[in-house]
């Protein structure tokens, strides 16, 4: 067997989705970041400021730490391949095996569902785009303090998730995007 893995071989790893929150070193600094999923080989990340592609970075999440590239980097998201293998559970461990597997059934119940138009029948009918944004922006603020709470359960972690979703569906409609 080929001891070089490919990076299609290393893409086709299983992967995990998480709701994790983990630290991007990078050139002396220190970014908050999501993670957003997790294999043994790399992650991807979401989070502001992201190094660009083959940056080399460092994560950390409490007492762990795994070096890797910046394989690449598309505005608030990046792609990380590990210099090593690391054992995913053990990244996971915080929320459990079974509270793991119920991030990963929310988030993959959430993708297979239709987005169910918002109704602004409730706001203001003279809201104008820019107040959605802000609204939009203010609640991912409020989802990202949010994740960083010590001790975070597995309930209010799949709750945030669907905050953002509605967040991110605001600021899409604010966008004219509908």
């Amino acid at each position: 067997m080929n001891s070089e893995l490919r990076d299609d071989d290393l893409r086709s790893d299983p992967r995990s989705n998480v709701f994790l929150t983990a630290v991007l070193c990078a050139s002396g600094a220190q970014t908050n970041v999501r993670v957003r999923n997790l294999s043994a080989h790399g992650a991807l990340l979401e989070g502001p400021g992201l190094p660009a592609e083959g940056a080399v970075v460092q994560i950390r999440r409490g007492s762990l730490s795994i070096a890797g590239h910046i394989a690449w980097s598309r505005d608030q998201y990046c792609g990380v391949r590990f210099a090593s293998v690391i054992e995913v559970g053990a990244w996971i461990e915080r929320a459990g095996p079974i509270g793991q597997q119920r991030i990963d059934a929310a988030i993959a119940n959430f993708r297979r569902e239709p987005t169910q138009p918002l109704s602004f029948a409730v706001l203001p009918g003279d809201l104008r785009p820019s107040d959605l944004n802000s609204l939009s922006g203010e609640i991912l603020r409020i989802c990202e303090r949010m994740v960083c709470m010590p001790e975070l359960s597995v309930e209010t972690a799949e709750q945030i998730l669907k905050i953002e979703a509605a967040a991110r569906a605001i600021e899409t409609f604010g966008n004219g995007q509908r």
